[in-house]
């Protein structure tokens, strides 16, 4: 079976440090090229994402890593492009909202992980029913003992040796000082953070 060919619209520090390892260590994803504004990148760059999607030869999924502003437009055009899209959290910049289920494509599928701006939201059951759309979501937290730990074996396995080795770090958007924690949820509520916000604490 041949690689899936994708490429990264919006590189940076999340990309570099957490996607391109990521894809590099996974033999069905063959990274092909890259966009960012300053061209940097890795493989093909380019300066101008619509010029990447129109010109990447046999090109098949992108890994959105933009800003959350952008996202959505980015993705619907990537959509009708014919192109699978996966978008870093947020997806939009209504966070934990499905504002608009057109990003989506015929037969698409939505698949949630986490929330941060509440539990409950209005999705338009129309759109649903005529794209045949597919919601779902997870959560590790109920789940039994034992599927935990299965889930903690196989990343001590297939993930920890890229940590152990510098290959997979955390990204840190933000440091505040505990006195500062106002400032920190500022910033996490503003929804423009990419990465970690970490309060410090003084010994």
């Amino acid at each position: 079976m041949r690689p899936i060919k994708i490429a990264i619209l919006g590189f940076g520090k999340i990309a570099a440090d957490q996607h391109v390892p990521s894809i590099a260590g996974n033999d069905r994803l063959e990274l092909v090229a890259s966009s960012s504004r300053s061209g940097q990148g890795v493989v093909q760059a380019f300066t101008d994402w619509r010029q990447l999607i129109r010109s990447v030869e046999g090109l098949q999924a992108v890994a959105i890593t933009t800003p959350p502003g952008p996202r959505y437009e980015i993705a619907r055009e990537c959509i009708l492009a014919g192109l699978h899209c996966l978008l870093e959290k947020p997806p939009t910049a209504g966070l934990a909202e499905i504002n608009d289920l057109a990003c989506l494509a015929e037969e698409g599928r939505h698949v949630s992980i986490a929330v941060q701006r509440g539990a409950t939201t209005e999705i338009p059951i129309f759109d649903i029913m005529r794209r045949r759309l597919t919601l779902t979501g997870s959560t590790l937290r109920p789940r039994p003992v034992e599927f935990k730990t299965m889930v903690a074996d196989e990343i001590s396995r297939t993930v920890w040796p890229y940590v152990e080795g510098g290959r997979l770090k955390p990204v840190i958007d933000a440091t505040f000082p505990l006195a500062e924690a106002d400032a920190a949820h500022a910033r996490m509520e503003s929804g423009g953070h990419v990465g970690k916000i970490v309060l410090t604490v003084r010994e």
